[in-house]
């Protein structure tokens, strides 16, 4: 009777959320810091419908921040919360493999998407030139808009 001996063992390697986790300590952010991005992450593969991120690129991630302010109602800070926590999965745990565009900014997403809900207000986000993100029509003071 022969015994085999048994097999190595291999870790495998560390989940993605695992990933994002390590680095956001090794940055030595805020445990709340950290619990947001993870949970904005994981909030935004359960949107893609369990996709893995790096199969996403720049129109999933407008979907998602479009989806959080328009159904979800959130606030741009929010939004903002929700962009930054993407931008460092792919900036920083993803590396190089991710499709997302590294150059994307949260002047811009807050403009893209507030522009669409508060068309109907008058409210409209500048041009690129670095501007003021409220134009002045039809109000000159947003506070002194009749109700």
């Amino acid at each position: 009777m022969t015994v085999e001996a048994p097999a190595p063992h291999t870790p495998s390697p560390p989940k993605l959320l695992d990933q994002l986790r390590e680095k956001i300590r090794l940055r030595h952010y805020s445990i709340r810091t950290e619990t947001q991005y993870v949970h904005w992450v994981k909030h935004c593969i359960l949107f893609d419908n369990k996709r893995h991120p790096n199969l996403l690129g720049a129109p999933e991630v407008d979907a998602y921040l479009t989806h959080l302010a328009v159904t979800g109602n959130v606030a741009a800070s929010t939004q903002n919360q929700a962009l930054s926590a993407l931008l460092f999965l792919y900036r920083s745990s993803a590396g190089a493999g991710f499709a997302f565009d590294a150059g994307y900014g949260a002047r811009q997403a807050s403009c893209a998407f507030a522009s669409g809900i508060d068309a109907a207000r008058g409210i409209g986000c500048a041009g690129s030139d670095g501007g003021n993100a409220w134009t002045d029509e039809p109000y000159k003071n947003y506070w002194a808009m009749p109700m």
